[in-house]
């Protein structure tokens, strides 16, 4: 693993980028494998790698830009679905359901390989933070509108907007809620659970995993109650007695955990992709990749100026790399892998996500570092 990871550093390659194509390459000579299918992805990759990214999260950076977070996984997500759906439906020509549909798959961003060159080249912190916690909290809010538009599209009928703005709020603020609330009332377990390394590691997992449940169980967002909860649990932990020890000990196993998580999850992801399949299915493709593209054009650079006017401006530099840093990856392929055999062109659906998948985790993967600032561009406009 050492000598693949300086052999990709050498290129300046993201790892994630390198394991999709090791397993695009893999998958050309057929065996037994284990799958990639939804149920794997919601309930065991994402808990932890949600949680571990809450962890890495510092709160005062945080803090300091959740004005353009919050409007870009809230607002953005809206703006993404919106954009997708008409480009879609007027330029593929598919069913105003399915072009819905295909928007809300697409909606949540995955920049793991983005975040993993930002480490490479020392990437403003600030910028980092905006671009992480933007992907963390709209994956919440990018499942949320999925669920609602496909409840929509399979009954034959969408709520009045004021039903499914109530809906989306109790998904959100009930997930927010519980993740705030579990963070509190766990907060003496790690206490006491910290006097043991081993201990300490297998609560703060199992804290992971049980949090996510138990949202799932309410009907709120998992998602984002993990999130809630990984977030007061990392604070808590770094004020501590021993906050240096713990800190150390937390950062490291969670940083090795999201590696293993990534590594299975990015080789399975490219090994999942049927190459003819998504040739085959041109030009439906190529509209979905421009869509999406598109799309997150219009997100950022339409939002921007409302950060600005909210007292968080976006340099136009950080603003190119949020909008090519918009990947796509394992939370779209496990939404569309999870749509109902009888949802409308599922078939098309799926190989249309996954060559969005594709071309952005490799291609905008690669391209991102030609927009990266220079070291005396990316200071922190606040």
């Amino acid at each position: 693993m050492a000598e693949l990871a300086g052999t990709v550093r050498s290129f300046r390659v993201p790892y994630p980028v390198a394991l999709v194509l090791l397993g695009l390459l893999i998958g050309l000579f057929p065996k037994p494998y284990v799958a990639l299918t939804p149920q794997l992805v919601l309930f065991v990759f994402l808990p932890p790698l949600l949680f571990a990214g809450a962890w890495g999260l510092p709160i005062d950076h945080l803090r300091r830009n959740w004005v353009p977070i919050a409007v870009l996984a809230t607002v953005g997500v809206a703006v993404g679905i919106a954009a997708s759906f008409a480009i879609v439906r007027f330029g593929a020509g598919l069913d105003a359901s399915v072009a819905l549909l295909f928007g809300a798959i697409v909606a949540a961003t995955d920049p793991v390989a983005v975040l993993a060159l930002f480490r490479s080249m020392r990437v403003d912190r600030d910028l980092s933070t905006i671009v992480e916690g933007e992907s963390l909290f709209n994956d919440g809010t990018g499942v949320v509108a999925y669920r609602l538009v496909l409840a929509g599209v399979l009954t034959g009928g969408f709520a009045e907007p004021a039903a499914v703005a109530v809906s989306f709020a109790v998904l959100t603020l009930g997930g927010a809620a519980l993740g705030l609330a579990g963070g509190f009332a766990l907060r003496p377990v790690l206490r006491i659970a910290r006097l043991h390394s081993f201990l300490y590691a297998i609560a703060s997992v199992v804290i992971a995993y049980g949090i996510y449940d138990l949202g799932e169980m309410l009907h709120v967002s998992g998602i984002i109650a993990v999130l809630c909860c990984g977030l007061v649990l990392a604070n808590a932990a770094r004020t501590m007695p021993d906050k240096e020890r713990i800190a150390e000990l937390s950062d490291r196993f969670w940083e090795g955990v999201a590696l293993a998580a990534n590594v299975a999850l990015f080789v399975l992801l490219g090994r999942s992709v049927n190459v003819n399949a998504l040739v085959a299915a041109w030009p439906a493709t190529g509209w979905a990749i421009l869509a999406v593209v598109a799309g997150r054009a219009a997100t950022v650079y339409g939002l921007a100026p409302i950060c600005g006017v909210l007292g968080s401006p976006l340099p136009g530099r950080w603003q190119h790399v949020i909008a090519v840093g918009g990947l796509r990856g394992a939370l779209s392929t496990a939404l569309v892998l999870s749509l109902p055999i009888d949802a409308p062109q599922r078939e098309l659906l799926t190989t249309m996500v996954f060559a969005v998948v594709i071309f952005t985790l490799v291609v905008q993967g690669i391209c991102v570092q030609w927009v990266l600032p220079r070291p005396a561009d990316s200071q922190s406009p606040v």
